[in-house]
C-alpha cells in the first residue's frame, strides 16, 4: 500500500459553496462509475478510483467534458444548481483511502463515493437513525 496516498489533491475550499453546474460521470458496469464529475465555476471536481488499490482521490481539473464517455449521473441531478458543502475522507482499517463523502447545501454527509472492485460505488446518506433507547 502507497503510505503516502492523497485522496483529496487540492484545497476544498476553493469549490465550497461554489453552484455545481452538473454531475457527469464515466459509467462502469451496473451502476458503478469510473469517475465522477462535478462542474463548476471554479473548475470541475473529478472523483476518481485507482483500478488496483480502490483508492479514492479527488481532484480538480479545468478538463473539457464534452466527450461521449461523460454522461448525466440519474441520481445526482437534483446537486444541479445547489450550492457544494463539506467533504469527507474515509479510510479502511488497513489505511487505504478508499472513500470520499460528500453533501450539498449542508454539513451532513449525503452521498459515499466508495472505490470497490476498480470502480466506483455511490452510497446515499439517509440522515441520522432515532435514538433507539428514545433519549
Amino acid at each position: 500500500m502507497e503510505k503516502e496516498f492523497t485522496c483529496l489533491r487540492f484545497d476544498w475550499g476553493i469549490v465550497n459553496g461554489e453552484i455545481v453546474r452538473s454531475v457527469v460521470g464515466e459509467p462502469a458496469d451496473g451502476c458503478h462509475y469510473w469517475r465522477v464529475a462535478i462542474p463548476t465555476d471554479k473548475g470541475t471536481v473529478v472523483i476518481a478510483v485507482d483500478e488496483d488499490t480502490d483508492q479514492v482521490w479527488v481532484s480538480l481539473t479545468d478538463e473539457d467534458l464534452k466527450t461521449e464517455a461523460w454522461k448525466p449521473v440519474p441520481f445526482l441531478q437534483d446537486w444541479v444548481n445547489v450550492e457544494l458543502g463539506w467533504c469527507w475522507v474515509g479510510i479502511n482499517y488497513l489505511g487505504y483511502k478508499d472513500t470520499f463523502s460528500l453533501s450539498c447545501d449542508a454539513p451532513l454527509p449525503q452521498w459515499a463515493f466508495v472505490g470497490e472492485g476498480s470502480s466506483l460505488t455511490c452510497y446515499q446518506m439517509r440522515g441520522p437513525r432515532e435514538s433507539v433507547r428514545g433519549t
